[in-house]
């Protein structure tokens, strides 16, 4: 590997956002789709699917996906929407 190659590659390795800042910016978006709610609240995907199926989470299927309302559902797992 050329010095050049090494330097891009510690370059790119430098600006990886952390999982701090990956929650984050979880957290502001307005919709969270399953996998996303798991890496916030550590649910498992059955529980997630098992509560929005007995009504007890709002969520919305757009084609293969289901999203889910931010706010709603952290309140709903007990997680603060302020870090």
């Amino acid at each position: 590997m050329s010095t050049i190659e090494a330097g891009a590659d510690s370059a790119s390795a430098d600006t990886l956002p952390t999982n701090a800042e990956r929650i984050a910016a979880l957290r502001a978006r307005p919709v969270l789709r399953i996998a996303e709610v798991t890496t916030l609240t550590q649910a498992s995907r059955s529980t997630i699917v098992r509560a929005i199926a007995a009504g007890d989470l709002p969520a919305k299927k757009v084609g293969r996906a289901v999203y889910l309302p931010t706010e709603s559902t952290l309140a709903f797992f007990g997680v603060g929407i302020a870090s």
